[in-house]
């Protein structure tokens, strides 16, 4: 993998990389929004995961290959996994928030009621552990 394309985090099951998640500290937008999408599409390729989740403060967005699947409140997220909010939140609390968001996902069952589209991410990503891609 080439140095310049490192995704935040990827998510296996398996040995098998389903998620790749990457974390922008500034909401996302216009320009800004594109060039983001297209490195996690790239991230996500590189690493073979069917599944990429680009997240900012604002909101998480989830995709299956190309195709966007949800688009979800972050500060709902973070609310769910933080007893108290954060009074930053860059990369690597957004990061820990969907580390531990994922991790207890399936068992979430009114967030699962509210967004049946997720159905199939979350049986392909429960029980995945996070791990950083290690660059050769």
């Amino acid at each position: 993998m080439r140095e310049m394309f490192r995704p935040d985090l990827v998510l296996t099951k398996a040995g098998r990389p389903m998620a790749t998640v990457e974390a922008k500290a500034r909401p996302l937008s216009g320009a800004f929004e594109t060039a983001a999408l297209r490195q996690l599409q790239v991230f996500s390729s590189e690493v073979g995961s069917p599944w990429a989740l680009l997240v900012d403060p604002k909101e998480m967005r989830i995709y299956n290959k190309e195709k966007r699947v949800a688009r979800l409140s972050t500060e709902e997220i973070l609310r769910d996994v933080f007893p108290v909010a954060p009074k930053v939140v860059g990369e690597q609390t957004l990061l820990v928030a969907v580390n531990r968001w994922l991790g207890g996902l399936s068992r979430r069952r009114d967030f699962l009621t509210r967004h049946p589209e997720l159905g199939e991410f979350v049986r392909d990503v429960e029980d995945a552990v996070a791990s950083l891609v290690v660059v050769a």
